[in-house]
């Protein structure tokens, strides 16, 4: 998890809420701490504050949506500006949106609903990996398959025109 937001108390809180999960947690107190730390980790969910001071959490999430797909994203925020909100869900492509204070179970079910997902995409991914190396195992015995009954066919042809010609002698 990757914890972004220029306030250190609210970081802190954040950390402390998400420590009995046991997974890692990386906070940036800024987005271009934030980004340079996605280049480091991989990183299943990004909760991020809207209003920062050098790049906004909009501009920050739109970034990470470009680069990382695959990570969710969740705007923390403690102003309810709709134009801003409606940006960051545009642009960020966001999957939730939470108010300062936030409820503590609120963002436990978030982090593990993110954890699942992630989970399943992972299992995706192996899957259609394996189902593409099926293919083409499958690809090659049918080419494999093919060689061996031509092979035949021409054998039998061949035993035909032997008993053929032993039967006309």
């Amino acid at each position: 998890i990757l914890l972004v937001d220029d306030e250190k108390p609210v970081l802190n809180a954040l950390k402390r809420l998400l420590r009995p999960l046991r997974c890692d947690i990386y906070i940036a107190g800024s987005a271009t701490e934030g980004l340079a730390l996605l280049e480091q980790h991989r990183v299943d969910l990004v909760f991020s504050d809207m209003r920062m001071p050098e790049t906004s959490g909009e501009e920050f999430l739109k970034q990470v949506a470009e680069k990382w797909p695959e990570t969710e994203r969740i705007v923390i925020t403690g102003f309810s500006d709709t134009q801003a909100t409606i940006d960051a869900i545009n642009k960020g492509k966001i999957s939730r949106f939470l108010m300062k204070p936030w409820q503590d179970e609120e963002v436990l079910k978030i982090v593990r609903k993110g954890f699942e997902l992630a989970e399943l995409r992972e299992q995706n991914s192996e899957l259609q990996a394996l189902t593409e190396d099926k293919n083409r195992q499958l690809k090659d015995l049918n080419n494999r398959l093919e060689e061996q009954v031509q092979q035949r066919t021409e054998q039998l042809e061949n035993s035909n025109r032997k008993l053929l010609t032993s039967y006309r002698s």
